[in-house]
């Protein structure tokens, strides 16, 4: 790649056949470039400060490794979408959340971990991820927008700590399996992000564990 190029633009390498791909140092931003690569397994990304834009590795259905640097990188909407073979990911400190839809149906998704940085939880961030099921929170979570969780079928168990203030509209809803959740008592609208549940969940018994300073 010649020197000086800083940004993949457009579909550059849409549903191409690569199975690995190691982003070159002084590449700063793309978007859909990489959308659509059914092949690609690995993705690494460079150590330099950098945007993923919208769709920029979506339905890459054989990812399965995400390499991070330890240069900040944010993550666009729908970065990774639809990524159906990613199993765990551990998000590095230096990785910005901020737009919503980022692993949004990462089907086989089964284990996240979230740094100290994040403190809020975009919306839609793990929606349709049906496996997934351990979601372990570093950090103190602040506020969880709308529909985060929404169809996470396998959650089990949600922790919060006292610093949680808001939770939004249907964050949980169709989490079939949720039977816990630990989170401070002045959450608010906590009736309306669990949406669809009056005491019971999926026709069983639904346990809240009130927060304890």
């Amino acid at each position: 790649m010649e020197k000086g190029i800083t940004e993949f633009t457009g579909r550059c390498f849409f549903s191409n056949s690569l199975e690995t791909v190691t982003i070159p140092e002084g590449i700063t931003s793309f978007s859909t470039a990489f959308q659509g690569c059914y092949s690609l397994s690995v993705l690494t990304l460079p150590r330099c400060d950098m945007t993923l834009t919208s769709y920029a590795v979506r339905e890459c259905r054989s990812l399965k490794k995400i390499l991070f640097s330890e240069a900040k990188i944010s993550l666009g909407g729908t970065s990774f979408g639809d990524c159906s073979s990613l199993e765990d990911l551990i998000i590095p400190p230096n990785i910005q959340l901020s737009y919503t839809d980022i692993f949004s149906g990462c089907s086989s998704l089964k284990r996240v971990v979230l740094p100290e940085s994040i403190k809020k939880i975009s919306r839609d961030l793990f929606d349709e991820c049906y496996l997934l099921r351990d979601v372990v929170m570093k950090g103190e979570i602040t506020e969880i927008s709308g529909d985060a969780f929404k169809n996470c079928r396998s959650l089990e168990i949600i922790e919060l700590s006292g610093n949680t203030t808001e939770i939004g509209s249907s964050t949980f809803y169709c989490c079939y399996a949720l039977r816990r959740i630990k989170l401070p008592d002045y959450a608010v609208s906590f009736i309306e992000c669990l949406c669809h549940t009056k005491g019971t969940w999926a026709g069983k018994p639904f346990e809240l564990i009130d927060w304890q300073e």
